[in-house]
Order: structure tokens, then C-alpha cells, then sequence
């Protein structure tokens, strides 16, 4: 990309003001005491000072950076490449990105070239957790002959958009009703698939590779091996947005973000149908779709959940009927502590959809109040938390909680394989 020319407003530096003191200093002690051989004292001072205001400083300095991307996934590397031209001599051309808490900052290389006014830097920039984030501001600044010039500037790097990296999880929870299409998961009816399904007498136009000589010659007549057919599988994720806890990169929708990205990306990569909607505040969703570049819509449709707030009751019937389409298999990341949110899961549980719920909640309310009192309410409050996960149960929806030290495939594997819905 072309170089950005950067205006430079130019002001005394703290050394200019120091030597400015050691001058006045001098000629009031010169004064008061009667002795002018003091000014003598200022004189070095007042000759570095005059030389340096008097010195050529450049108006603007010509800064190039490498060309960004616009996306990202968490932790992933970012090098930035700075040059910086001012088109004479400086004495110094400090080149560092602002503090960001977004983004860690690593400077891997430094070159000047004083004479010839001109630095290059490299930088490591390692966002910290997903989101829309401006990356952070360059600061240019820039010191005239022997420093007693200085004169700062800023250049904006633009946005990036930071995807989720969530755990890496096997794509083994399907519901028991898959698709008519042709896919990596076991279907309950006979096709041509890989999976044995069983042994059945020889019927016409079944073909002659699947003839089952051995069990043909035990019973006598000829026997065909069926197999199961292989289909494809429909998910929707479901975020629950109403209640946030937690320091931005470590919060309740960070949790459930980045599991919802892990399970999309693995569906997606075995050729699934994977949608997703996020409830709390602004009703977010996206239709049910496959491919690498469909993992990016499904990103960027919750990128703005952290902001959402949960002041808005999401009404599902204003959901399209492509979204959730029926016999979906839906995933609920949430830490049930809404109300709304529970609602949501029976309603979708009523209408026959195939549900399961990912506890996200990784933490305990906080203690209070008197302390013989402290551990009578914990002991409520997880009756209360089991109760809820039981009554949830009891309507066909399967809780499992995601504790912060299990994996999150451990957790998709306790669902078991099929889940129903109503008429399966």
C-alpha cells in the first residue's frame, strides 16, 4: 500500500526545557550576585539549545505498513511491518503500537538509519479473544538535533474481525432422523453405506457383490448383508446471550462462542448443515448451511452476542422456519440462569425439535452475607440447579454441564450418539 504522510507538530522536548532552566538559572545568578563570568555557565546550554531550534525539521514523515488482514481466528499471529521515512536527518524515529487490552504486543525487529532519517520496525500482535476489535494505533515519534525537538503522531490500523477458536471436538452427536443426503453418519435405514446393518434372505435386484456366501450356505438359500446408509446431518446452535459473567475474554458467551465455533467447524468439515441463533437482545440468525466459507457467516452472524445485552425478550416465532427447520438437531450453549432462556428451551422441546443443552456455567455465586449462612445456600442453590437440569430432563432435553476442566468432545460424548425428537 501506498505511504501514509503524517503530519508532525513540533514542541520543545524535556531535555529543551532543561537546558532552558540551566540557562535562566544561570543569568539570575549572574544578576544577583554581581558575577557576569557566570553567564558562562549558560553558554553551553544556549549553544545547544539555538542549534537544535535552529536545525531542519521535516513537516511530515511518510509511514508504510504492511497490508492487514481483515480477519482472524484467537491467538493467531499478526506481523506488522513498519517503515517510517522523514525525509532528512533525526536524531531519533521511535516507532511502537499503542496498549491495547484486546491484542498482546511483541516488537520482534528495530533498524534506524539516523542520517538518513528513516526506521523500520516488526511487530507480533496476538489478539487476545474474539470479536470486532480496532487493532492498535501506531505512535510515531520523532526527536530533532540533539533532542531538544520533539513531535508525536498517531495512524489508525483499522478493525479486524477476531473469529473463536474453541476446543477441538469429534462430530458424534446427530439426531436419530438424519437427512436424505448423502453424508459420514450412520442412518437407521439400509442404503449403501459402510456400516454393517444385517443379514436378510436374497431378494430380486439385490446385487451379487452383497450375497453372503457363508451365511447362504448355513441356511440353505441365498442371504444378502445390508448395510446402513450414510447421510448427512442438520444441527442449529443456539446461544444464549441473556447473562454475561466474567472479564472480556473469559465471560459465560465466550464459553458458549467458542464451543459453538469448535462443534460448527467439525460438522462442517465431515460436509453437515450447521445454522446457528443467538437469543438475548437483538434475535440473531443464519439458515443452515455447509462448506469452510459458511463457518465465516456462521462467525460473523454472533459477533456482535457481547454486546447485545439482554433487555429483549427473543420471540422464536420471529424466527424463520429455514433457521430452525424441523428435525433439526438443536444445541443450546447456556448457563440456564435466565428464565427466558429456559423458556426458550421448552418452547423448541414442545414443537417436537430434538434438543440438548451445554451447561456453560463454570462458576459458583459468590459468597455472602453471614457465614454459618454460606454453605446452607450453596446447598440450596445446587438442589435448585439440579432440579432445574431434572425438570428438563423430564420434557426429553439432556443437560450436561461443561465444567471448566473437561474437554469439550467429553462433554459432547456424554449426550450418547442419537438424540429424538417427537417422532423418532
Amino acid at each position: 500500500p501506498p505511504p501514509d504522510a503524517l503530519a508532525l507538530a513540533w514542541r520543545p522536548a524535556p531535555v529543551a526545557h532543561g537546558l532552558a532552566t540551566i540557562a535562566v538559572l544561570a543569568g539570575l545568578a549572574a544578576l544577583l550576585l554581581s558575577r557576569p563570568n557566570l553567564l558562562l555557565l549558560a553558554a553551553p546550554a544556549v549553544g545547544v539549545l539555538a542549534a537544535g531550534l535552529a536545525a531542519r525539521r521535516p513537516d511530515t514523515i511518510a509511514v508504510r505498513t504492511t497490508e492487514l488482514p481483515g480477519r482472524c481466528f484467537e491467538g493467531e499471529l499478526i506481523e506488522i511491518t513498519v517503515t517510517a521515512d522523514a525525509g532528512g536527518p533525526v536524531d531519533e524515529i521511535a516507532l511502537r503500537l499503542a496498549p491495547s487490552p484486546a491484542f498482546g504486543v511483541d516488537v520482534t525487529a528495530y533498524t534506524q538509519d539516523r542520517a538518513a532519517g528513516t526506521a523500520r520496525a516488526a511487530f507480533a500482535v496476538r489478539p487476545g479473544y474474539w470479536g470486532r476489535h480496532t487493532l492498535p494505533r501506531l505512535v510515531v515519534d520523532c526527536r530533532g538535533r540533539y533532542r531538544v525537538g520533539r513531535a508525536r503522531t498517531e495512524l489508525p490500523l483499522g478493525e479486524i474481525s477476531v473469529y473463536p477458536a474453541g476446543p477441538p471436538v469429534r462430530p458424534r452427536l446427530v439426531p436419530l432422523d438424519l437427512l436424505r443426503r448423502l453424508g459420514d453418519h450412520v442412518a437407521r435405514a439400509a442404503g449403501s453405506g459402510t456400516e454393517f446393518a444385517g443379514i436378510r434372505p436374497y431378494l430380486p435386484g439385490d446385487r451379487a457383490r452383497d450375497v453372503n456366501r457363508k451365511a447362504s450356505g448355513l441356511r440353505g438359500r441365498l442371504h444378502v448383508t445390508t448395510r446402513a446408509d450414510q447421510r448427512q446431518a442438520e444441527l442449529v446452535l443456539v446461544l444464549d446471550a441473556y447473562t454475561d459473567l466474567g472479564e472480556p475474554g473469559g465471560t459465560l458467551i465466550d464459553r458458549a462462542v467458542r464451543g459453538a465455533a469448535a462443534v460448527a467447524r467439525a460438522y462442517l468439515r465431515g460436509g453437515d448443515r450447521v445454522g446457528i441463533v443467538a437469543f438475548g437482545g437483538t434475535l440473531r440468525w443464519l439458515a443452515p448451511g455447509q462448506g469452510e466459507h459458511h463457518y465465516y457467516r456462521l462467525a460473523e452472524a454472533v459477533m456482535d452476542a457481547r454486546d447485545a445485552g439482554g433487555d429483549v425478550t427473543s420471540d422464536l416465532r420471529r424466527v424463520p422456519r429455514s433457521a430452525l427447520p424441523p428435525g433439526a438437531l438443536v444445541i443450546v450453549f447456556s448457563p440456564l440462569l435466565d428464565d427466558r432462556a429456559v423458556r426458550t428451551v421448552q418452547d423448541l422441546r414442545r414443537r417436537g425439535t430434538p434438543v440438548v443443552v451445554i451447561d456453560t456455567l463454570d462458576r459458583e455465586p459468590p459468597g455472602g452475607g453471614r457465614e454459618e449462612y454460606l454453605e446452607l445456600s450453596l446447598r440450596l442453590w445446587r438442589l435448585d440447579r439440579r432440579a432445574l437440569r431434572a425438570g428438563l430432563a423430564d420434557l426429553g432435553v439432556p443437560v450436561v454441564p461443561w465444567a471448566p476442566e473437561d474437554p469439550l468432545d467429553v462433554v459432547v460424548g456424554a449426550f450418547g450418539r442419537g438424540v429424538a425428537g417427537r417422532h423418532s
